[in-house]
C-alpha cells in the first residue's frame, strides 16, 4: 500500500511539471511543428510587439499581411531601417510556406533596388499572437547587404485597419515635454483619401493657415501611423511614427513607445477631435 502512494505522488508532482513547463511558449524548441493549419492561421494582419522579451518602440515596427493568395504586405515605421533611408508602404511581395512551421517571404521596395527576404520559423499562432525565430536578409543591387535574425519574436494579430477612419481634418495640442514636435499649441492635420496630408497653425488673428511643404505624405496600416514631410526651404525629411489607439465618437487617441538615447523608454500620447 505504501509503495502505490509513493507511486501516486510521484505520477502527480511529474503530471505538474509537464503542466508548468508547456505554459511557456518561449520554451518551444525552434523546430517544433506545433503549427497545425500554418497556411490558415497565417492569413490576416500582424504587427511586431517584442523581440526577445522586450517591447518594441514604436519607431521600429513592422506590419505584415498574409493574402491566401502567398501573397503579402509590408510595412515599416521611420527607424527600422535608417542607413537606407527608405519609405515601405504597403509594398507587395510573396510567401511560400516551406513546412509545418516555416516559410520564407520576399519583398522587392517599390522604386528602390532594395530586396528583404526573411525566413521564419513558426512556435505558435492562435487568435491573439504569433511567436517565432526569424531571420531577415537585405539585398540592394542584387547583392547581399546585411544578415539579421530576430530571435522569440511576438507578434500580435491586428484586429482593426484605421486606414480609412483617419481620412478628415483633426484638431488637438500635444502636450508631452519629451515628444520631438511638441509645443503645447492647438494644430490641426488634413489627412485626405491619397495619402497626403495638409498641417495647419493659428496665425495671431486665430485664423487657422496651412502649411506649405515641399511634401507631406502619410500611410496607416492597420493601428499604424507614419508620416513624413519637407519643409519649404530646407531638404530635410522629417519622419514620425504612431499607434492609433482608438477613433470613437469623433476623438482619435494615439500612443507611442519612444526610446531615449540612453536607451530608456517613455510612453507619449495624444488626443484630437474631428474638425467637422
Amino acid at each position: 500500500m505504501r509503495k502505490n502512494v509513493l507511486w501516486m505522488l510521484t505520477a502527480i508532482l511529474i503530471c505538474g511539471a509537464n503542466v508548468l513547463t508547456a505554459c511557456s511558449n518561449n520554451d518551444l524548441p525552434a523546430d517544433n511543428p506545433a503549427v497545425d493549419n500554418l497556411a490558415e492561421k497565417l492569413i490576416g494582419k500582424w504587427m511586431m510587439d517584442e523581440v526577445d522579451g522586450k517591447l518594441v518602440p514604436t519607431d521600429s515596427k513592422q506590419v505584415l499581411t498574409y493574402g491566401p493568395d502567398n501573397k503579402f504586405y509590408y510595412s515599416l515605421s521611420i527607424n527600422a531601417i535608417t542607413d537606407l533611408n527608405v519609405w515601405v508602404d504597403h509594398c507587395e511581395g510573396s510567401y511560400t510556406i516551406t513546412g509545418k512551421n516555416t516559410c520564407v517571404q520576399t519583398v522587392n521596395v517599390a522604386g528602390t533596388n532594395i530586396m528583404f527576404k526573411q525566413q521564419p520559423t513558426f512556435i505558435l499562432i492562435n487568435d491573439d499572437e504569433m511567436r517565432l525565430n526569424a531571420s531577415n536578409e537585405t539585398h540592394v543591387d542584387g547583392k547581399p547587404y546585411r544578415v539579421t535574425s530576430y530571435p522569440n519574436e511576438r507578434k500580435i494579430r491586428v484586429k482593426h485597419d484605421y486606414s480609412t477612419d483617419v481620412v478628415g481634418t483633426w484638431e488637438g495640442i500635444r502636450t508631452s515635454e519629451q515628444d520631438e514636435y511638441s509645443d503645447g499649441l492647438p494644430h490641426r492635420w488634413e489627412y485626405k483619401a491619397d495619402g497626403t496630408f495638409v498641417y495647419y497653425r493659428q496665425n495671431d488673428k486665430g485664423e487657422w493657415v496651412a502649411d506649405v511643404n515641399t511634401m507631406s505624405e502619410y500611410f496607416v496600416d492597420g493601428t499604424l501611423l507614419c508620416s513624413r514631410w519637407k519643409n519649404v526651404g530646407n531638404d530635410k525629411e522629417n519622419r514620425e511614427s504612431w499607434e492609433i489607439e482608438s477613433i470613437e465618437n469623433d476623438v482619435m487617441k494615439w500612443t507611442a513607445l519612444r526610446q531615449k538615447a540612453d536607451g530608456t523608454t517613455y510612453t507619449a500620447t495624444f488626443s484630437m477631435k474631428r474638425v467637422k
